[in-house]
């Protein structure tokens, strides 16, 4: 089993919707993109802080400007 088997997430399982323009679920991208971030932590280092941080600024954000209906 490797690290990435781990995560509670994963962007395999994002749902694509075909009919709306291959449109993903935004809920499971965020989860999967947050999940992903975390493999920064392994890496250690200061080099990757930046990356890791963006990323999850970015997920931070992105949720608040979904509707609450969607963010759980």
């Amino acid at each position: 089993m490797t690290y990435i088997d781990t995560l509670n997430a994963s962007f395999t399982n994002v749902p694509i919707d075909a009919a709306r323009t291959n449109a993903v679920s935004t809920v499971e991208f965020l989860n999967s993109a947050e999940a992903l971030a975390t493999i920064f932590d392994l890496l250690s280092g200061w080099a990757f802080t930046p990356v890791q941080q963006d990323i999850q600024g970015n997920v931070q954000r992105d949720r608040l400007h979904m509707p609450n209906s969607q963010q759980s």
